[in-house]
Order: structure tokens, then sequence, then C-alpha cells
């Protein structure tokens, strides 16, 4: 009788406790899961991030390349340019100074 009843109380105390420990238990696992899910797509936006810093950056080192070779480029033109005015100016003053000369000699 009483006995009885007393068991079944407490082994359905006990039912509920251990329900409410699954709920917990469960509710704890969800939340991990989202955790993980949150850390995963995380993962994923910083691995395109940085292939996409990684692109711009060989991109930027292409361009830098080719401004490197352009400006090479620009000075060897500039110092032919100033090499033949420096012939050009070496001619002029050589036939300034025959003019000179053939004055002073008339």
């Amino acid at each position: 009788g009483r006995a009885a009843e007393g068991d079944r109380v407490a082994l359905r105390t006990e039912l509920e406790e251990a329900e409410t420990q699954h709920g917990a238990v469960v509710a704890e696992l969800a939340g991990l899961r989202e955790e993980l899910a949150t850390q995963g797509r995380l993962s994923v936006e910083t691995t395109q991030r940085t292939t996409a810093l990684a692109d711009e950056l060989t991109q930027a080192r292409a361009a830098a390349a080719r401004a490197a070779e352009a400006r090479d480029t620009a000075t060897a033109e500039l110092r032919a340019v100033q090499a033949e005015a420096a012939s050009e100016r070496a001619a002029l003053d050589g036939a300034a100074d025959r003019a000179a000369t053939a004055v002073e000699e008339l």
C-alpha cells in the first residue's frame, strides 16, 4: 500500500528529474551544434576573405611590376634623348667654334 505508493512517487520524481536533465542536455547539444555551424560559416568566410586578399595582393604586385617596367623604359628613353641633345649641342658648339675661327681668319 503505502510503501508502494511512496515508491511510485519517488520513481515519478526521479523520472521527472531525468526528463529535466535530458531536456537540458538536448538544449545544450542544440546550442553546441549552432555554435559549431556558426564557427564553420565564419571559417568559410575567413577563407574566402583570405583568398580575395591574396588575389588583390597578387594583382597589386603585378601592377607595381608593370609600373616599374614603364618607369625604367621612360628613364631609358629620357637618357637617350638627353644623349642625343648633348651630341647635337657638341656638334653645334663645334660648328660655332669653326665659324668663329673662320671669321677671325677673314
